[in-house]
């Protein structure tokens, strides 16, 4: 969910750039299909979003802490198993490290989807670009 989040930088640096949107903004603008990874554990991903997927410090985004999930916890009224908060904690950790690299223009997805016939060769297309450099 990072990556989609992530705002890459431009291609080409550009003065009278308008505000830059987020790799699943602009998918939804230019209605591409997001295929995600397949999730078995859907619940601990609207926890972590439910609880918001990072805080926010004076140094910058920050993941989860302990204190932050049991305020959550409390607000929501939701009572989590010790493995349960180390699971948000580093989820938020994972998000925040993939926000922040996949700031490139270019930055593949951290998952691979499944590739049917369809897709087959524009994957094959991506792939010799990548290669080419």
């Amino acid at each position: 969910m990072g990556w989609l989040h992530a705002v890459p930088k431009s291609k080409v640096k550009n003065d009278n750039e308008e505000k830059q949107e987020t790799r699943q903004g602009r998918f939804v603008r230019e209605l591409v299909e997001i295929i995600y990874p397949p999730c078995e554990m859907m619940h601990m991903v609207e926890y972590l979003f439910s609880a918001g997927p990072v805080m926010s410090s004076p140094m910058g985004s920050n993941p989860l802490c302990h204190q932050e999930i049991w305020a959550w916890q409390q607000n929501m009224s939701i009572d989590l198993c010790p493995w349960q908060v180390n699971c948000l904690r580093e989820m938020s950790r994972q998000y925040l490290s993939e926000l922040l690299q996949s700031d490139k223009h270019d930055s593949p997805p951290p998952w691979i989807p499944e590739i049917d016939k369809e897709h087959g060769e524009l994957v094959a297309k991506r792939v010799k670009d990548v290669l080419r450099g």
